[in-house]
């Protein structure tokens, strides 16, 4: 009798001690759960934070080439051999127009579309190279089938006269 009180008391002293390491276990299971939502819903703050910066660049990008554009729009007059105003003037309204369907700010690129399409005359001659990179420009706006006169404007540029 002795012998089985022994392995009776050992059995239970046992089955405690297993309780004991399953509800551990359990509980590190719940703790793990939690340490793995908390970093996930860290990870989607950040995202965030990094994509409204990264919409502050875009904004910073657009406003700086309406400057420039306007800035060659000025210089347009005085005649230098080495840069042409009025490639400039387009290039920089075309960045911002790229900038700003980036943003998906429809109200500005149609502004930028008016300009460009008013002020872009049948007589403009560009160099070849000038030519391809409004091209390539041109190509990169997004959503432009939501931009008023984004047609008018693309067969504009693809018109333009090499020199």
């Amino acid at each position: 009798m002795c012998i089985e009180y022994v392995l009776g008391i050992t059995v239970a002293i046992l089955s405690v001690l297993v309780v004991i390491l399953i509800g551990w276990q359990i509980r590190d299971a719940v703790q793990f759960n939690r340490y793995v939502k908390k970093v996930r819903d860290t990870k989607t703050e950040m995202l965030k934070k990094l994509e409204d910066k990264s919409l502050d660049i875009e904004s910073n990008y657009m406003f700086t080439c309406m400057a420039m554009s306007d800035y060659f729009y000025y210089e347009a007059s005085n005649k230098d051999p080495q840069v042409n105003p009025s490639y400039k003037f387009v290039q920089y309204k075309l960045l911002a127009l790229l900038f700003a369907s980036r943003l998906k700010n429809t109200g500005a690129c149609n502004d930028m579309i008016n300009m460009l399409n008013q002020t872009i005359q049948p007589n403009l001659e560009l160099r070849k190279i000038e030519k391809t990179d409004l091209i390539d420009i041109i190509n990169q706006i997004q959503d432009t089938n939501k931009i008023d006169g984004f047609r008018e404007l693309q067969t504009k540029i693809f018109g333009i006269k090499e020199t």
